[in-house]
């Protein structure tokens, strides 16, 4: 940059003053405005750093207001546990579910669906069907359907129950699809039973029966339902499994006002006209809803609470009854029940009965037949005798069976357990009875579909009134299966039991025969050969080495002083010297050499295939480990030595008594030479010897 004069300074100055001026305007406002950016990052830092550290909070779920809302949530929306906020009425009310109140059971229903309401406790205002209430809780999947569960409720008034709910069929309820919703069914109530603070009764509809369940009302006659026609409206609660899988349905009925008598049931019963057992379930138009009958016969079968059967003029019958009033066969009686099928003859079922008034008692008389006649389709529910062999008791059975064979057949014979039916028990297998009771025939359904539609017998039994009805024709021979079997066994144990006892006393001959050899050829005291085992080795060996071309070698030794030890430390002492040198001497020899105790003090030593310098180093060595260490003897350290005698044994030589008269004679040597030391004598060959 060039140089200016104070002229051209000053003509320039305003110019770069107003440039100036304009600069530092500009350069204030950016640090103006970087300045107010930090400040509000800085304000804004430490949220963005919370926003980042903590998640993103979930949307709030909606309020559910309607029960259809709830009803139809899957199980995991159901899970979320969605608020419900909702009006409703109560269709249902038992606060004796549990037995105890502390549980109760509570179904609601408004315009859109039914549900049930898991209340958290009793409320202080009683509650019953018809009253409108507040609910207030969340969404459950519940163990079958969606309910609304930890539910509080608020009494908002009186109101009704839904008038026209539709109208279901039991085919279709056994879907779930209407699960816990309000309905209506027409049907003929069955029976009534009472159960705790309940009352079950039994409704038939055209395609099945169910159980209506409803709290028992103070003064109300269930029983006068039976045999009505009617029309009920109530909840549809599914039964399910422990894996929430449907079985069956029952009915919740809010109470009796839930009922319309559409056909009332016949106020004396038993006048009803009596209808012959021939015409149940013969064909009748129109006929939809089974109705109850009155039947008139004599008694040829009762057990109490279970089954009556009867014979009246035209055919016999059996009934299901839990009434046990006492009978006995041979009495009139009037029976009301209601005609089902059975598997050949109909039946009757929650049949009720009282003997007629006046009449006299007269037992049917039993039939004769075989078993190919039970077994067909015109005995069934009929008094029959007949005759089979016993061949097992069924003890698994809940009641008294017994399993017999009649030609080609298999049968069973069933009484009710009690006190009588023990002598059934004590039968012999084998046995050839005779027995009265029905013939009560069972057949398979599906055969029906598959032939000409009448029905096929699968099996039969016949069903006993006491045990009088059993008689014993011929007992079974005592050689049966059984008893051969177990005569079999005990020859079988026996056979075991002697042969184990001779294999013992083999055991024990061979042990006492060994214990006598050993007894026999070593010596009681140091345990090693005695004099007979060892020279019988010697000769032994002397024919082998002729043979074979070999020497023997042949060790005499004799403990050094051993009168002294005796006589000084007592012969206990000298007991243990001679064990002492008898475990040496074999510790110093090979193993396939032996050794005996020749007599006293004295041992012989026979080694096979040692001659020379080898077999006077092992007599050194056997000296050598007597006389190295002291023995301990009664408390007392000796030193103890042996002198020792070697021969060679040749097959050159006479005989081995010359090889032990040598032996003995270097031993004497060696005992004339100071002890302790080894003598070494050769024999001359037989030649020299001639």
């Amino acid at each position: 940059m060039g140089r200016y004069t104070l002229r051209e300074y000053r003509l320039q100055f305003p110019v770069c003053k107003a440039d100036c001026a304009s600069q530092t305007i500009s350069y204030c406002l950016r640090l103006v405005l970087t300045a107010s950016a930090i400040a509000l990052l800085s304000a804004a830092l430490p949220q963005l750093t919370a926003a980042q550290a903590s998640p993103k909070a979930p949307p709030a779920l909606r309020t559910l207001t309607t029960i259809n809302a709830v009803h139809t949530l899957s199980y995991a929306e159901a899970a979320r546990a969605y608020p419900v906020h909702l009006k409703a009425v109560i269709t249902y009310y038992d606060p004796f579910i549990d037995g105890a109140r502390k549980r109760p059971l509570m179904m609601a229903t408004d315009r859109t669906a039914s549900i049930y309401v898991g209340l958290t406790g009793r409320t202080a205002v009683p509650l019953k069907p018809g009253l409108l209430i507040e609910v207030n809780g969340v969404s459950n999947p519940g163990e079958f359907g969606p309910n609304i569960s930890k539910a509080t409720v608020r009494v908002l008034g009186e109101s009704v129950l839904p008038p026209h709910p539709p109208r279901q069929s039991m085919t279709h309820l056994l879907t779930g699809s209407e699960d816990a919703q309000f309905v209506e069914l027409e049907g003929v109530f069955k029976s009534a039973e009472s159960a705790g603070a309940d009352v079950t009764l039994k409704l038939a509809l055209a395609d099945g029966e169910m159980g209506v369940t409803t709290v028992r009302e103070p003064g109300v006659d269930y029983s006068r339902f039976i045999d009505a026609k009617v029309l009920v409206r109530g909840i549809a609660a599914s039964l399910f499994t422990l894996h929430s899988q449907i079985f069956g349905v029952r009915l919740l009925l809010p109470n009796i006002s839930a009922i319309t008598i559409e056909e009332p049931a016949p106020p004396q019963p038993f006048e009803l006209p009596v209808s012959p057992a021939s015409s149940l379930m013969q064909y009748s138009p129109g006929k939809i809803f089974p109705r109850r009958v009155h039947l008139r016969g004599t008694v040829t079968l009762f057990w109490p609470g279970r089954t009556l059967c009867i014979q009246d003029g035209s055919a016999p019958l059996c009934a299901q009854t839990d009434q046990a009033t006492p009978l006995t066969p041979g009495q009139l009686v009037d029976l009301l029940g209601f005609p089902q099928n059975g598997a050949i003859t109909p039946t009757l079922s929650d049949a009720t009965y009282q003997v007629v008034p006046g009449s006299s008692s007269s037992p049917a008389p039993a039939l004769a037949i075989d078993a190919d006649a039970a077994f067909g389709r015109t005995h069934d529910a009929q008094l029959v005798q007949m005759t089979g062999r016993l061949i097992a008791h069924d003890r698994a059975s809940q009641d008294t069976t017994l399993v017999l064979t009649s030609g080609k057949h298999t049968f069973t014979i069933v009484l009710p357990k009690s006190a009588d039916a023990k002598a059934l028990l004590a039968l012999q297998e084998g046995s050839l009875l005779r027995f009265t009771g029905i013939c009560s025939v069972q057949t398979d359904p599906g055969i029906f579909t598959r032939h000409d539609g009448y029905p096929i017998a699968k099996y039969f039994q016949i069903l006993l009134r006491s045990s009088e009805d059993v008689t014993v024709l011929e007992r079974p021979s005592w050689w049966n299966a059984r008893h051969t079997l177990l005569v079999l066994a005990v020859a079988l144990v026996v056979t075991m039991l002697v042969l184990v006892w001779s294999g013992f006393l083999r055991i024990r001959l061979k042990q006492q025969t060994e214990l006598l050899r050993y007894q026999a050829t070593h010596d009681s005291l140091t345990g090693i050969n005695n004099r007979r085992a060892v020279l019988d080795h010697l000769r032994r060996s002397f024919d082998h080495a002729a043979r074979v071309n070999q020497c023997v070698g042949i060790m005499m030794l004799d403990v050094d002083h051993f009168k002294r030890i005796n006589d000084t430390c007592g012969h206990l002492a000298g007991d243990a010297v001679l064990k002492e040198l008898a475990r040496r001497i074999k510790e110093s020899i090979r193993s396939y050499d032996l050794t005996g105790r020749y007599g006293g003090e004295e041992f012989l030593v026979v080694l096979p295939d040692r001659c020379g310098d080898e077999l006077f180093l092992c007599a050194e060595r056997v000296r050598a480990a007597v006389s190295s260490n002291p023995i301990t003897a009664e408390g007392t350290l000796l030193y103890v030595t042996v002198s020792v005698g070697i021969a060679i044994l040749d097959p050159m030589w006479n005989n081995e008594k010359e090889a032990l008269a040598a032996a003995d004679s270097a031993l004497y040597e060696a005992k004339h030479c100071g002890r302790n030391c080894v003598v070494s004598r050769s024999l001359q060959p037989r030649s020299h010897l001639t």
